[in-house]
């Protein structure tokens, strides 16, 4: 990330407001660094005040791993499972000062694991936020 410091220490109290982008915590502090804690953090520095989370099963299994073909080791299955409980507890952490500061996130995943935030479906959340989806694509990629 240009222009933002990023810090390995997840304190859920000064995670909106701190001087610098937070994704979870080092490995000395009990693991669970991710992406997606860095992505809703720049997500509020940029303005936005209401998030659909999609895609975010928090779920992986040997016989299903990811949503498109990909092989993984068992140890490697095991690690992203635990980083799943580890991320669940630090959203359940952010949850009340996400609400306290008007953030509202929606899982809009179907099936999902991750229960910290409302489960919505996604059609009916895209409808509350005023997202026409009428347009298509279709012809869009044809020779003319």
């Amino acid at each position: 990330m240009v222009g933002y410091r990023r810090n390995d220490a997840f304190c859920p109290e000064d995670w909106l407001w701190e001087d610098t982008v937070n994704r979870g915590n080092h490995q000395s502090r009990g693991g669970g660094r991710s992406v997606m804690l860095a992505a809703l953090r720049l997500i509020w520095l940029l303005g936005y005040r209401r998030v659909c989370l999609v895609g975010c099963d928090f779920a992986m299994a040997a016989d299903r791993r990811y949503w498109f073909p990909e092989q993984r080791r068992d140890a490697a299955v095991r690690n992203k499972q635990q980083s799943y409980r580890l991320l669940s507890r630090c959203f359940a952490a952010l949850r009340p000062h996400f609400d306290a500061a008007g953030l509202r996130v929606w899982n809009c995943t179907s099936g999902s694991r991750l229960e910290a935030f409302p489960h919505v479906d996604l059609a009916r959340a895209l409808d509350a936020v005023g997202v026409d989806t009428s347009a298509s694509t279709e012809g869009m990629y044809v020779a003319r």
